[in-house]
């Protein structure tokens, strides 16, 4: 599942596992490759839920460059009629001045709903 974020996101276009991984399991990692505009960057992930074909979550981790970090869950609740996707996130460190930064370099993060309602 993560490594197919770029077929569905407007933002990470690529996911590749580092250390060795090859599959969503507790503690593994991930680089996604980001792009917006003509801006690019990148952020490692890293696991913190599996629940097979439930749940799957991921933080990225704070670095000197990017001093933020996110918790991102995907949850697969069954319907009758097939499976709803229910993608959340929750910014658990985000210093203000960076947050100010941010709201200024990509414009689309004041408020990403939209978005991510058509990921």
């Amino acid at each position: 599942m993560i490594q197919r974020t770029g077929e569905w996101s407007h933002e990470c276009h690529s996911v590749e596992w580092l250390d060795g991984a090859t599959a969503p399991v507790l503690g593994a990692r991930f680089r996604g490759g980001n792009k917006w505009e003509w801006r690019r960057w990148s952020r490692i992930s890293e696991v913190t839920v599996v629940e097979p074909e439930r749940v799957l979550a991921w933080r990225t981790i704070p670095t000197w460059r990017f001093v933020d970090s996110t918790v991102w869950r995907i949850t697969l609740d069954p319907l009758p009629t097939g499976t709803r996707i229910v993608q959340t996130y929750d910014v658990v460190r985000c210093p203000r001045w960076w947050e100010w930064v941010v709201v200024h370099t990509i414009p689309p993060h004041r408020d990403r709903t939209a978005a991510l309602a058509t990921d």
